[in-house]
Formats: C-alpha cells, structure tokens, sequence
C-alpha cells in the first residue's frame, strides 16, 4: 500500500512550500508509531451501538438507500460512498444523519484538499431560458457552479447566465428516517453503517 510511504515521506520531509518543517531526528520505528498515531486519527473505534448489523443491512436494502449510495462500488452516486463509512464516522453522528440528515450535512469529507464548505448541499437552479435543475452541490468558485441532480446527470453552469441559483443551507434531500422506523430499527441501521469498513 503506498499510503504509509506517503505518510512517511511527508513526515520525514515536510512540505516546504507549504510551511510544514521536515522531522529528521526520528528513529525509524518512532517514525512508524507517529505514521500509525496519524492514520488512526481518520477513524473511530469499534462501533458503539446496540444495533444488530444483519438486521441492518435487511433495512438499508428495504429501504432503497442503494439508489443513492454506494457501498463496495454498487450503488448510486447521488449520495456520498459509505464503503469506509464506519471508519470515518462514529455511531452519534450516524444516528442523527439517518434521523435528521440536514442536521448533519458533511463538511469537507472530499478528498479534494480545502473544500471545507458544506457537502450535498441542495440547489435549485433557474436557467436564463427558464429551465429548474434541482441536486446537490459538487463543486463551486465564485463564477461557476457545478451540480449532479437526482438522475445522477452533472451539469455546470456560469453564474452569471443564471436566472436564479438558490443554495438551500439547513436542508438534505436525503429523506430521514425519523418516525419511519422504530428506535431498534434505527439502531440496527447504525449498526450495520458503523461495521462499513471497505471493503474485505
């Protein structure tokens, strides 16, 4: 796997030009605890709920969510992949994604370096000639915007040819599964997201 040279290197190195100094006085397996210190940093411990995963994976297929995630490269990819989901987020923030998933939309998950601002954030969109696309935001600078909508179609478009662009901040068009399913339900849900670790 190159991801521990990589690491390595960086650390050994720095990155000059972007102000991190290089650490030279590290013995080798001081450098490879500190490599492994940092790559634990991405993930969380051992799932904590009460949920059972089989139970889970039954309502995650019955509930349709492969129409818009992936999970082992089948799926849709309207929604973010959740391949390694369990790795990156813990049981609370699952919870409250599948209760309430505008209330925890994802902030800078992409490994785009610097993106930062809010993921899936929903877009209405009004072209010049009177055209509504409604998605998710994918990327955007201050001239252009681009946006994948519910047919999985990626459209980009000028900011200045549009008719209206309204960003809707506090919104998700994941449906959330509050008062859909039962408080165990739910729990098995978390359970089986929290055991999604890549795929083995």
């Amino acid at each position: 796997m190159r991801a521990v040279p990589a690491l390595q290197e960086v650390i050994r190195d720095g990155i000059p030009d972007r102000g991190m100094p290089r650490v030279r006085r590290l013995t080798a397996n001081e450098l490879n605890q500190l490599v492994a210190y940092v790559r634990s940093l991405g993930r969380t411990t051992s799932p904590a709920t009460r949920g059972n995963e089989e139970r889970g994976r039954a309502i995650y297929e019955k509930s349709g969510c492969a129409s818009c995630h992936i999970i082992g490269g089948q799926g849709g990819s309207f929604g973010p992949d959740l391949t390694e989901i369990g790795m990156s987020r813990g049981a609370a923030y699952l919870r409250q994604a599948l209760l309430g998933p505008a209330e925890a939309l994802p902030r800078g998950t992409s490994p785009v370096p610097g993106r930062g601002f809010a993921e899936y954030l929903p877009v209405r969109i009004v072209t010049a000639d009177g055209r509504e696309i409604r998605g998710v935001r994918i990327n955007e600078d201050p001239f252009t915007i681009q946006v994948r909508d519910a047919g999985n179609r990626l459209h980009s478009f000028r900011k200045s040819d549009l008719k209206d662009l309204d960003k809707e901040f506090g919104k998700s068009l994941m449906p959330g599964f509050r008062g859909r399913i039962t408080d165990v339900e739910v729990e098995d849900l978390v359970a089986y997201l929290s055991g999604l670790r890549g795929v083995r």
